[in-house]
């Protein structure tokens, strides 16, 4: 992949996009960059995978029921 121009406005562009925080035309005219520009679209892939690779490997413990009970009477009293 060559190096492109301006990378870290592509960098913040990329997780913008796959956040849905673009604006609707803003977004549009990144689709089509992806399908125009294939080292755009290599970046978008990439950070698919790491965000697939995270969300499968990290570790995520889970709540016993009487611990998230303990939270709500503490916040609700």
């Amino acid at each position: 992949m060559k190096q492109l121009k301006g990378k870290h406005s592509y960098d913040r562009l990329v997780h913008q996009y796959l956040d849905n925080q673009l604006p609707v035309d803003k977004q549009e005219q990144f689709k089509a960059e992806i399908d125009n520009n294939p080292d755009v679209k290599y970046m978008v892939e990439n950070e698919l995978v790491f965000r697939n690779l995270l969300k499968k490997n990290l570790y995520k413990p889970e709540l016993k029921p009487n611990v998230v009970d303990a939270i709500k009477k503490t916040f609700l009293k």
